[in-house]
């Protein structure tokens, strides 16, 4: 409940009156939750938000190269420290909105052992633009892998 005040709040305060569209960049794995949260917003307010759906790192190639973004949810910091780096964001506008961890599930009744030697399949996203691809790398390498 936390996540949708302050997300209300952050659209809230983000849009003129003058604007009419709220425009958010946004990680694809946030889609579902901030479609409802755009639906219930335009509900309350009468305004619109348009997203923009796609990975962190396509988002910041394309505030980086001047789309117009109100407000970018990055699902990795790597890419807003990017874009930190090349002036091109507020900094002072910068927090983190939520957090995340990295899980392992496995089918009922599997019983997985957690070796180097393991010869199972894992699927993980991609280790170089996908950042749960990216935090699965880091553990893997961790424990060994």
């Amino acid at each position: 409940m936390k996540l949708l005040h302050i997300l209300l709040v952050l659209f809230a305060t983000t849009i003129s009156s003058t604007q009419a569209d709220l425009s958010v960049f946004t990680a694809s794995s946030m889609t579902d939750v901030m479609k409802a949260l755009g639906d219930f917003f335009k509900e309350k307010s009468g305004e619109t938000i348009r997203f923009n759906f796609a990975s962190s790192s396509a988002l910041a190639r394309q505030i980086d190269s001047g789309a117009p973004a109100d407000i970018f949810i990055s699902a990795h910091t790597k890419w807003m420290d990017w874009l930190e780096e090349r002036s091109a964001i507020n900094p002072n506008s910068r927090f983190n909105l939520a957090t995340n961890r990295l899980v392992m599930v496995a089918p009922i009744g599997l019983t997985v052992v957690f070796d180097k030697n393991i010869s199972e399949r894992i699927a993980v996203g991609n280790f170089k633009s996908v950042p749960s691809g990216m935090y699965a790398e880091e553990a893997l390498t961790y424990m060994g892998w």
